[in-house]
């Protein structure tokens, strides 16, 4: 899965305009028939690229974030605000899947790892987003 996920990337990256977010811009997510919608993207050091989905209560989400050089990770925040998921400190840095205990907006921020020794630059990613069940 992780090979045809890194395959999807370089062609994404390669055939897909990457748009870079505003400052506090929140994108919604668009889920296509099935439930699932892919995004690709880039980050520049210490920047942040925020997502919403839309969730009901008891469906599962189902979010990874694919980058060549494992470079990015993403946390998840239910409605309320409080943190479902964070890859930062997760044994898994880039995938989560789980029920939803509300029902709303779960925003998804992806971001760069925190490594000084990551070279300068963009780092290319793809993120995976599905939502299942309800």
């Amino acid at each position: 899965m992780r090979a045809l996920l890194l395959s999807l990337l370089l062609v994404l990256s390669a055939t897909a305009p990457v748009l870079a977010q505003p400052a506090g811009a929140v994108t919604q997510v668009h889920f296509r028939q099935g439930g699932r919608a892919v995004i690709p993207g880039q980050l520049r050091a210490a920047a942040t690229a925020a997502y919403a989905a839309q969730g009901v209560a008891g469906q599962t989400l189902s979010v990874r974030v694919i980058s060549a050089d494992s470079l990015v990770y993403f946390t998840l925040t239910a409605p309320d605000g409080q943190v479902v998921y964070d890859g930062s400190t997760a044994a898994n840095p880039d995938a989560f899947s789980g029920p939803l205990a509300q029902t709303g907006a779960y925003r998804i921020d992806v971001r760069r790892l925190p490594d000084p020794d990551a070279p300068a630059g963009t780092v290319r990613w793809v993120l995976s987003v599905s939502l299942t069940g309800g």
